[in-house]
């Protein structure tokens, strides 16, 4: 997280998301290898997903996808927009952010997009050509400001439901990589 914050959106609630992504997969193991890639320094210069990217460039053709999962389940943060008991509805959300890199083939079934953040930890995936997309917690900040990463980033100010939303959205995001 930022330093100085305790960073209860960002990213301590991806961090539980991916336990719990773990958790789902033992009891639901998927048809490829998955990696839960916990990385650090997104918030300064990106330094963990840049040294991973750096020390496994000989398996960046075998690395299909990457989903970035981070923050965005504060009550500062617009409700994520998916009726998550309508199953269509997930996997629609999940297809029309797939979309535009895939592949249309079984191998490789996504190609790097055109476009990808370069202030997430998804940045350096892309930039050595392994498909990355950004699965944020929820939606865009009520009120943009220069800087979202401030002391009052707290357990309190977690919005349960969008976290609930944001880790189906996440998942199916990882069940279809």
């Amino acid at each position: 997280t930022f330093p100085g914050t305790v960073g209860a959106n960002d990213n301590a609630s991806g961090c539980a998301r991916l336990v719990e992504f773990a958790r789902w997969f033992l009891d639901n193991p998927p048809a490829r290898t998955v990696r839960f890639i916990w990385l650090t320094g997104e918030e300064l210069d990106r330094r963990g997903s840049n040294a991973y990217v750096t020390a496994h460039h000989n398996d960046a053709e075998r690395i299909c996808l990457c989903v970035n999962v981070d923050g965005g389940v504060s009550v500062d943060h617009e409700r994520f927009d998916v009726d998550i008991q309508d199953a269509e509805a997930v996997a629609n959300t999940v297809e029309g952010a797939l979309a535009p890199i895939r592949t249309g083939r079984e191998s490789p079934p996504f190609k790097r997009s055109g476009d990808c953040s370069g202030s997430s930890d998804a940045a350096p995936f892309h930039e050595m050509g392994i498909p990355a997309v950004f699965a944020p917690g929820g939606g865009e900040r009520k009120k943009p400001g220069p800087n979202p990463h401030l002391p009052t980033d707290t357990v309190e100010r977690l919005d349960r439901e969008n976290i609930l939303t944001a880790g189906v959205v996440a998942l199916a995001f990882i069940e279809v990589a």
